[in-house]
């Protein structure tokens, strides 16, 4: 969610899809991260994830733990 630095959200969400992973458009118990822009943003998708307990990470160790950066 929120403004991404490496190419914008759908750059993010093909490189996931093409690591194998479902992306969800919103967030819900079955959610298990949401990627930020801004790891401090106070979001709805972010604040409903804080309230579910979903991890919050930032794009940049999404981006980290896929390999590419």
């Amino acid at each position: 969610t929120g403004p991404m630095e490496h190419g914008g959200r759908d750059t993010i969400e093909h490189l996931a899809r093409d690591h194998g992973l479902i992306v969800k458009s919103g967030v819900s118990g079955k959610v298990s991260v949401l990627v930020v822009g801004d790891p401090d943003t106070q979001s709805g998708k972010a604040q409903k994830a804080r309230q579910l307990g979903t991890r919050i990470m930032s794009e940049r160790a999404f981006l980290h733990l896929l390999g590419i950066e």
